[in-house]
C-alpha cells in the first residue's frame, strides 16, 4: 500500500487531537506543507500560516514529497523536516537515504515564520541548516517511505511527551529501537485499522 497525501493528513489529525495536551508541538499536514513550498509572496505567506504561531513552538514537525508541481498531488518518496527549537536546527530525516530537494525551500520559508520577521526569508542561507539525519531507520523496500514518516512522527511526540529535554540531543537518539521494517509492517496494520475505524 503506497502512502498517499490524505493517509497521512488524517493519521496527523488523530495524532492532533491524541496529543492535544501538549500545545507547543505543530503537525504540519501535506496539503500545507505543499502550499508554503509553493507560495511565491511573503507576505501571503504570513496571512495564511502566521496564526499557527510557529514563533512559539518547540518542535514543527512536516513530512515533505519530492512532488515540485502545482498542478499535481502527491509525489513519488516522502520524507521528514522536523524544527527542533531548543537547538534552534532543521532535521530532515529519510528513510531511503535520498535529499528531497523541496525541503530546503520548505525550511526557508519556515524560518521566515519561526522568527516571526518577514525579511529573514531573504536574509538566511538555509542549505547548511538543514541538517539530514545519519541514522534515519531504513526502509526494506521501495514504498514505505510513507509509513516510517509516520512512525519517526509518533516516536517525536512521544519522546517530548515524556522527556522534551531528549530534544537536545537528538543527533544521538537510536530511531532503530522504535521504528524499522518489521515495525513498520506492523504499523501499516496500525493505521489501516485506525482508517477502518473511522469510516
Amino acid at each position: 500500500m503506497w502512502v498517499t497525501d490524505q493517509v497521512i493528513n488524517f493519521f496527523y489529525e488523530v495524532l492532533g487531537e491524541s496529543y492535544k495536551d501538549i500545545p507547543k508541538i505543530r503537525l504540519i499536514d501535506p496539503a500545507s506543507v505543499s502550499c508554503i513550498y509553493h507560495m511565491t509572496e511573503i507576505d501571503d505567506l504570513f496571512e495564511v500560516f502566521g496564526p499557527l504561531r510557529l514563533h512559539k513552538a518547540d518542535m514543527i514537525i512536516c513530512p515533505v514529497n519530492d512532488n515540485t508541481s502545482p498542478l499535481e498531488t502527491g509525489g513519488t518518496h516522502w520524507a521528514l523536516l522536523v524544527y527542533i527549537r531548543v537547538t534552534d536546527t532543521f532535521h530532515y530525516f529519510d528513510s531511503a537515504g535520498e535529499e528531497i530537494p523541496t525541503r530546503l525551500s520548505v525550511a526557508s520559508k519556515l524560518r521566515a515564520l519561526i522568527s516571526n520577521r518577514k525579511e529573514s526569508y531573504y536574509m538566511r542561507e538555509l542549505s547548511s541548516e538543514v541538517e539530514t539525519f545519519r541514522y534515519t531507520p531504513r526502509q526494506g523496500n521501495s514504498y514505505d517511505c510513507g509509513i516510517f514518516v509516520m512512525g519517526i512522527t509518533l516516536c517525536l511526540l512521544n519522546l517530548y511527551k515524556t522527556c522534551p529535554s531528549e530534544l537536545r540531543y537528538i543527533t544521538s537518539l537510536d530511531f532503530e529501537q522504535y521504528i524499522n521494517q518489521d515495525e513498520a509492517d506492523d504499523m501499516r496494520q496500525y493505521i489501516r485499522n485506525m482508517l477502518l475505524f473511522s469510516l
